[in-house]
C-alpha cells in the first residue's frame, strides 16, 4: 500500500488506528491519539511525514516511488526476508557461547553413554536457560557423525497434536537443497521408502501428520479414533529406530511441560524401545511436569 518494503511507526500507528481493539488500547495510552483522523492521515501519508525519518525510508526522501518488486516464487520466503535464522547463525558461530554450563553439558553426555538409562531429562523454572543449553549441546555433538533430530512443544496457543514429531518428521525426510514447500505426496512416500522399505504401510499416517495430500496412499478405513491414536505413536517409533539404523540418532525434545497426550504417548512408546537401537533422547521441562 505504501511501495515500501519497511515496517516503520507511522504505518504501525495507522493501523492500530484502523483497528476498533487497538485504537481503543492507543485511546488509553494517549489522549493525542484521539486527534488523529486516520482516513486524512491515509490520504495525505506522504506529505504529512515529509522530512522526518518515517518520511525518509517510507518514501524514499525526494525520489518517485515505485512499486516494490515481488520476489518469484521459491527464491525468497517473507520468513528467510524477514525473521533471523538462528540456526544459521549459529552455525556462523555468530551466537555468543554458553559461559559456565561445561559441567552440566558433560553430564548430559555421561548419561548419554550409559548402557541403561542413558535419556537425561533437563528440569528447570522458565529463563534458566534449558533450551540455549540444549542448543550448546547440540552444537558439540553434530560433529561427530551422529544425527541430530530436534522437536519443540508449543508454548501457548494451545498443545497442536503431535507438534515436536511432526518437526522431527519434517527434518528426518528433508533434503539438501529442499524449497520451504513440503514434498508431494510420492516425494515424500519415496524418501520414507529409502530409509526402510519395511515402513511403506505406515506412509499413509506420515501424509496425515505432515498435512499433505495423500493421492495414491489414504488412510485404511479401519484405522480411525481410538485405533488412529494407537497407529501414529507406532509409526513415529518404527521411523526412527529405522533411522538410526543406518547412523546413531540423537532426538532433542524442547519444551516437553507444553506436550500433547499424543506426543507423550509417542515419547513412551520410544522410551521403551529405545535402548535397543543407536537411538537417543534428550528432554527439556519445568520441574512440575517432569
Amino acid at each position: 500500500q505504501f511501495g515500501t518494503e519497511e515496517v516503520r511507526s507511522g504505518h504501525v500507528i495507522l493501523a492500530c488506528l484502523k483497528t476498533p481493539v487497538l485504537e481503543g488500547i492507543l485511546s488509553k495510552i494517549s489522549a493525542e491519539f484521539d486527534k488523529i483522523e486516520a482516513d486524512t492521515v491515509l490520504g495525505r501519508f506522504e506529505e504529512i511525514v515529509s522530512g522526518s525519518l518515517d518520511g525518509a525510508s517510507a518514501v524514499g526522501g525526494t525520489e518517485e516511488k515505485t512499486e516494490v518488486p515481488r520476489p518469484a516464487p521459491g527464491r525468497e520466503s517473507a520468513l528467510a526476508k524477514y525473521a533471523t535464522d538462528l540456526k544459521q547463525r549459529a552455525r556462523d558461530a555468530k551466537i555468543d557461547p554458553v559461559v559456565g554450563r561445561d559441567p552440566e553439558i558433560r553430564q548430559i553426555v555421561d548419561i548419554l553413554m550409559r548402557r541403561r538409562q542413558n535419556n537425561p531429562i533437563l528440569t528447570g523454572e522458565a529463563g534458566v536457560g534449558k533450551s540455549r543449553l540444549l542448543h550448546e549441546f547440540r552444537q558439540r555433538i553434530d560433529e561427530r557423525g551422529v544425527r541430530v533430530l530436534a522437536g519443540r512443544c508449543q508454548s501457548y496457543g494451545g498443545a497442536a497434536p503431535y507438534l515436536p514429531f511432526i518437526e522431527v518428521l519434517r527434518s528426518l525426510l528433508r533434503r539438501p537443497g529442499d524449497t520451504p514447500e513440503q514434498p508431494g505426496a510420492e516425494d515424500a512416500a519415496a524418501r520414507v521408502h529409502a530409509i526402510d522399505p519395511a515402513l511403506n504401510a505406515f506412509v499413509p499416517l506420515y501424509l496425515q501428520l505432515l498435512s499433505i495430500a495423500a493421492g495414491a496412499h489414504p488412510l485404511p478405513r479401519h484405522p480411525r479414533g481410538d485405533q488412529l491414536q494407537a497407529a501414529v505413536p507406532e509409526a513415529l517409533a518404527e521411523i526412527l529406530v529405522r533411522a538410526a539404523a543406518g547412523s546413531p540418532v540423537v532426538l532433542l525434545l524442547d519444551d516437553w511441560h507444553c506436550s500433547d497426550a499424543g506426543s507423550r504417548e509417542a515419547l513412551r512408546r520410544l522410551g521403551e524401545i529405545a535402548g535397543a537401537h543407536a537411538l537417543l533422547l534428550v528432554v527439556t521441562s519445568r520441574p512440575d511436569a517432569a
